[in-house]
């Protein structure tokens, strides 16, 4: 017997939500504020970016029942079937692109707090009579595609299709979140 498809299974414990190609909804193995768990019926695995659980329809279940292995595929009417072990290079592997994205979406989080400070400011000069309205001008245009730059980044590294692309690219977006290379191309 085939695996029972991992949308349907999952859906009649969560409200999943279609976002693309993924499945999303607020994950139930931390508090999440925002849906950070996404569920891929073509590659039959979930993932939270929020705390890292990651797993077939299986692993949802275990994870969710506390029951083991056995005790899942016995509920579900599957017998003689053997738990597949993910190699431990592949979970190395999603840690570290996990982990790399918690770390950059934290350092876009300080850049945006940043940027909206130094905006305020200008806005703040601006008033002043003395103020160089060109000058300031250009700032807060600057200021505007940074952050426009950074959300979108920011949204970008929550798509399971999109992450492994971000993170093989993470050496110009480090510099990007950092601001070199929005500020040199500006």
């Amino acid at each position: 017997m085939d695996k029972p498809s991992i949308v349907d299974t999952i859906s009649q414990y969560l409200a999943l939500k279609p976002s693309g190609k993924e499945w999303k909804a607020c994950c139930p193995f931390h508090e999440d504020k925002h849906p950070s768990f996404s569920v891929n019926e073509e590659s039959g695995v979930f993932y939270c970016f929020g705390c890292g659980a990651t797993g077939d329809v299986f692993d949802f279940l275990m994870k969710w029942s506390g029951k083991d292995f056995r005790e899942v595929c016995a509920h579900l009417g599957i017998h003689g079937l053997h738990k597949r072990v993910i190699p431990d290079d592949t979970r190395i592997a999603a840690r570290k692109i996990k982990d790399w994205s918690v770390e950059i979406s934290v350092r876009i989080a300080d850049r945006l707090i940043e940027i909206g400070a130094r905006a305020q400011m200008a806005r703040d000069i601006l008033r002043e009579s003395f103020a160089d309205v060109a000058l300031i001008k250009t700032e807060l245009e600057a200021s505007g595609r940074e952050w426009a730059i950074l959300e979108t980044l920011h949204e970008d590294l929550i798509d399971p299709e999109q992450l492994v692309s971000l993170y093989e690219q993470r050496e110009a977006l480090e510099g990007l979140i950092d601001g070199t290379t929005i500020r040199a191309s500006a």
